[in-house]
């Protein structure tokens, strides 16, 4: 069995929801089961704590007051820079040239076009002959 505590030795609570009891005293009962002189004590929910207190509803409150004109959730806008200022900056010199490659990675120019081909066919050896001069 728990050890009996004076309400005013009790931890607070971290969390609250709407099925969490609360105990309360209610002073205009004095006589009757758990009554005395200073009230009776019950329990409640803070849903009926709620719908004794407001039964038409929580209540509304009144609309705030605007926020300054002008203001930006994106920030005020930049100054503009001066004239002539370049974002990217002006052309650096041209870099040194590379070192010659491998010549036989690299195919050269198509050549010219040379004489065509004469062909020879000689009928009584049976040879045919193909020169490029």
């Amino acid at each position: 069995m728990a050890e009996r505590k004076k309400i005013s030795e009790l931890d607070f609570a971290e969390n609250v929801s709407s099925e969490d009891e609360f105990l309360i005293i209610d002073r205009s009962v004095v006589t009757g089961d758990e009554a005395s002189e200073s009230g009776k004590t019950s329990k409640v929910t803070l849903n009926q704590i709620e719908s004794g207190l407001f039964p038409d509803g929580l209540p509304q409150g009144d609309k705030g007051e605007k926020g300054p004109q002008g203001a930006s959730v994106t920030g005020d806008k930049g100054i503009k820079g001066q004239d002539g200022d370049s974002v990217t900056g002006d052309k650096g010199p041209q870099g040194n040239k590379g070192p010659q490659g491998n010549p036989s990675s690299v195919p050269g120019p198509k050549g010219e076009v040379g004489p065509p081909p004469t062909i020879t066919y000689n009928a009584s050896t049976q040879t045919l002959s193909i020169s490029t001069q």
